[in-house]
């Protein structure tokens, strides 16, 4: 016969243990990013920008004024 109360004993160690885990998990990413923001953090800001940069809308905007501004460049008489 099994005992009830050692199977619920054994579940509850393992969720603990889990959660202990995904603390121990989200303490060493939080510590890893300000330790680095700490020594690095200019190239961490500088990572991030680039990320937001990067985003479709952003190199759509940008692209879409490069060719706005070569067009009014290649129109524009007074520069010959």
């Amino acid at each position: 016969m099994i005992n009830d109360d050692l199977i619920d004993q054994n579940c509850r160690h393992r969720e603990s243990s889990y959660a202990d885990f995904c603390y121990t998990i989200e303490v060493l990413t939080i510590s890893a990013f300000l330790i680095s923001y700490h020594f690095f953090g200019r190239p961490v800001l500088m990572i991030l920008r680039i990320r937001e940069q990067l985003s479709f809308e952003s190199l759509n905007k940008t692209a879409r004024s490069r060719c706005l501004s070569f067009q009014e460049y290649a129109y524009d008489d007074t520069s010959l």
